[in-house]
């Protein structure tokens, strides 16, 4: 974060981390791009988690977007429908 970048790629950065960790993690998210100047791309399998940090979404099946919407908690059955298969 030294060189102030304007895009951090995280990808499944809750992938084996403790419950406890993983809201670290995600408060650390939600405090870097509230500040502004900053965007994650995030690629994440728990939806709670990706969704809870997102402002926007977008779900990808064999490569192709499948779905996009606004983030938020309110987006998990949407997210979920559009993981099923």
């Amino acid at each position: 974060m030294i060189t102030e970048p304007r895009l951090l790629i995280l990808d499944e950065p809750t992938e084996g981390i403790q419950p406890s960790v993983v809201a670290e993690i995600e408060q650390t998210i939600v405090d870097l791009t509230s500040r502004g100047g900053l965007s994650v791309l995030l690629v994440e399998q728990h939806v709670g988690f990706a969704l809870e940090t997102a402002g926007r979404y977008y779900v990808l099946a064999s490569g192709r977007v499948t779905a996009t919407g606004s983030g938020g908690a309110g987006a998990a059955t949407e997210v979920r429908g559009a993981m099923a298969i």
